[in-house]
């Protein structure tokens, strides 16, 4: 992930792949349309694989990464998952091996279909909830050689606290996170943010999604934001606005976007 130091180069992800058949045509819609350069899959989701048929297909320049997860969907090897309210005390208490397996096998299912891994994160930001689950997430990103998310802004006291724990795990990342979308109005926070986009590579989180009875069901709280988020990456606007200021989509693979990502090598 190395880059030229004088570019300001962007990923924007969209989280969720596969939670549902609309959130998934959403987030290729907002990479067709919009500037959307990579997701995050839910493999533990029934629509995941069903839905990473279309990506092939429909998108095959989104990069890929795996959103692991132990809150949501049907476990691979672990008995259960658990509520988010509850996952600092539960990451306390699992057995670092089981975790490992379990998020491996969420990755495997993945290169199972044939699609490159680009990056490594997780659902409710699980593997920074624990140093139990950080040791976890760091081993996978070197065995399978890919970066990971940093979820939290520079200057927020969780950032301060794990910067160290990624300077000495040699593991890949941006070099800033940032969540434009955490509260509206959606689009001015965008513009802001891009208008203010440094040098370096810059991860923008992202949540789209076409809303549908299924989503609805499964998230009420959160159907209409992902319709609103997804109104504004595909917005003329927001494309324009990476052209004024100088900013290259890039995916996790530190490919510009849209390119297709180079395969990777199974460990």
């Amino acid at each position: 992930m190395s880059h030229p130091a004088s570019e300001k180069l962007l990923v924007v992800n969209a989280d969720d792949y596969g939670y549902t058949a609309s959130v998934s045509e959403g987030i290729r819609l907002a990479h067709r349309q919009g500037i959307v350069s990579s997701t995050s899959v839910m493999m533990t989701m029934p629509a995941a694989v069903s839905e990473l048929g279309r990506l092939k297909t429909e998108t095959p320049t989104l990069g890929v990464g795996v959103h692991l997860t132990v809150t949501e969907g049907r476990p691979y090897r672990l008995p259960r998952f658990w509520e988010a309210k509850v996952l600092a005390r539960e990451l306390a208490e699992v057995d670092g091996q089981e975790l490992r397996a379990e998020w491996q096998a969420q990755i495997e299912a993945l290169l199972a279909t044939g699609l490159p891994l680009t990056h490594l994160d997780s659902h409710h930001h699980a593997a920074y909830r624990h140093a139990k689950a950080l040791a976890v997430l760091f081993d996978l990103a070197r065995t399978y050689r890919v970066p990971v998310r940093n979820p939290y802004p520079i200057g927020d006291s969780r950032a301060d606290a794990l910067a160290g724990a990624f300077s000495e795990s040699g593991v890949r990342h941006p070099q800033r996170f940032v969540d434009v979308f955490d509260k509206p109005p959606f689009a001015a926070a965008l513009s802001t943010a891009l208008a203010a986009l440094p040098v370096g590579l810059t991860e923008i989180m992202c949540h789209p999604g076409l809303v549908d009875d299924e989503l609805r069901k499964a998230s009420p709280s959160r159907a209409g934001a992902r319709a609103e988020e997804l109104a504004v990456l595909v917005d003329p606007a927001a494309r324009q606005a990476l052209e004024r200021f100088g900013i290259r989509l890039v995916s996790f693979a530190g490919s510009p976007s849209p390119v297709a990502c180079p395969p990777l090598a199974r460990p």
